[in-house]
């Protein structure tokens, strides 16, 4: 999950106020995304190439990424000693207490 206007820049033009006019020829084919993890001094320890498909909500800045499989995100992250945190089976009812960790 991420900032849509990161990811799609070219959909947020408001937010960069002319600051930025070659948005106007950029769309969703001139974007890459990759996951990546660093060290303490700002190195490289681990690169995964995402799904090239963005998700992003229709009113929110706000989009989803994935990776190309599942099993290739636990793998990177896990042999730096990472781990993937499991999602809730359904989502939370209401004035259920949600506790982030």
């Amino acid at each position: 999950v991420t900032s849509a206007h990161v990811v799609h820049p070219f959909a947020f033009p408001h937010y960069y106020q002319g600051q930025m006019e070659w948005l106007s020829f950029v769309n969703e084919g001139h974007v890459t995304t990759r996951l990546e993890a660093r060290d303490p001094e700002g190195n490289i320890v681990m690169e995964l190439p995402l799904r090239s498909k963005v998700h992003r909500h229709p009113e929110r800045d706000l989009a989803v990424l994935h990776a190309p499989d599942d099993g290739d995100l636990m793998d990177a992250v896990s042999v730096h000693g990472r781990g993937v945190l499991p999602l809730a089976g359904s989502a939370p009812e209401e004035g259920e207490e949600l506790v982030f960790v």
